[in-house]
């Protein structure tokens, strides 16, 4: 499946491998090196944005509060901050994963499948909507439903 992902990413040398990878695995990928930049951009436009949060410019978490304030895309924080409180205030803020800085390229590409199968929690954002995706919000589960005793 093909998707529309942005990379919100200063570092030349891991940005250039993230792109590469979504490139190589089927997908359209705009990459963005700092947070001046990556506010310009339209995010109901993607299916998901990939976020670094230390970032030139406006900061990442800064970058996360306005993309909640236009678009249900996923977000998933790509950073090197590891502590507790960073990845609980990122979630807290929207972002729908996050994998700390250094990690394996494999674990980065599980998490950008796993993100992109699920189908979004609001109709009328892009991810539903994307015609890259084989299911919208309105098509049925292929999980059967549960039930109760």
């Amino acid at each position: 499946m093909q998707a529309r992902i942005l990379v919100v990413e200063d570092d030349e040398r891991l940005g250039a491998q993230v792109v590469v990878a979504l490139r190589s695995a089927g997908h359209h990928v705009t990459w963005r090196k700092d947070g001046d930049a990556a506010m310009l951009e339209e995010p109901s436009g993607y299916d998901l944005v990939v976020l670094d949060l230390m970032l030139p410019g406006t900061y990442g978490m800064d970058v996360l509060k306005h993309i909640r304030r236009d678009a249900e895309v996923p977000v998933l924080v790509l950073s090197a901050r590891n502590e507790t409180p960073d990845k609980v205030r990122a979630l807290e803020l929207g972002a729908d994963d996050y994998l700390t800085k250094p990690f394996w390229p494999d674990e980065l590409m599980a998490r950008v499948a796993a993100r992109l199968r699920r189908p979004c929690s609001s109709a009328g954002s892009a991810c539903a909507s994307a015609s890259s995706r084989s299911t919208s919000a309105h098509a049925p589960s292929p999980w059967p439903t549960p039930t109760c005793p």
